[in-house]
């Protein structure tokens, strides 16, 4: 989505994420990313799920992430998630419960869901990219030190 003026756009999400760790109640504080997610059917029912929609993340914390969707899941349904983390190339897969659902348009809902199934190594990494963010880190900011201290 963010091209040209990538470092402009990089520098406002990080003031604004700053802004909302002030204002967070939240037990982890979430930030506003760039990335997609791949939303594939209730991990439970099937031994490989189908891809349903790839969707823009629009926040992510340790613990869940909300999403724009075309389609209208229900309350406790469960997901798999597939994303890229932030400014790198690891990729998280988790499964996930839909926690809540707010209807912007009639063909687009936010979808806040909570991960149930994450690696502790994942959700550290996770953390990781969130502080990194919300400290003004952002792009560039060396991956390899997230793997290296997500190590035991």
């Amino acid at each position: 989505m963010l091209t040209r003026n990538r470092p402009l756009a990089h520098f406002a999400l990080s003031l604004y994420n700053r802004a909302m760790l002030r204002k967070e109640r939240r037990k982890h504080p979430r930030i506003e990313v760039d990335v997609t997610v791949e939303v594939y059917a209730s991990p439970v029912q099937m031994t490989e799920p189908e891809m349903v929609e790839i969707c823009s993340v629009i926040n992510l914390s340790e613990s869940g992430m909300r999403f724009m969707t075309r389609r209208r899941f229900k309350d406790g349904q469960l997901l798999r998630l597939t994303f890229l983390l932030p400014d790198s190339m690891i990729i998280i897969r988790t499964d996930a419960k839909v926690i809540h659902r707010h209807r912007k348009s009639d063909k687009n809902t936010e979808t806040g869901v909570e991960f149930v199934t994450i690696r502790a190594s994942d959700k550290k990494l996770i953390r990781h990219v969130v502080n990194r963010m919300l400290c003004g880190g952002g792009e560039g900011a060396a991956v390899g030190s997230a793997a290296e201290s997500a190590a035991p």
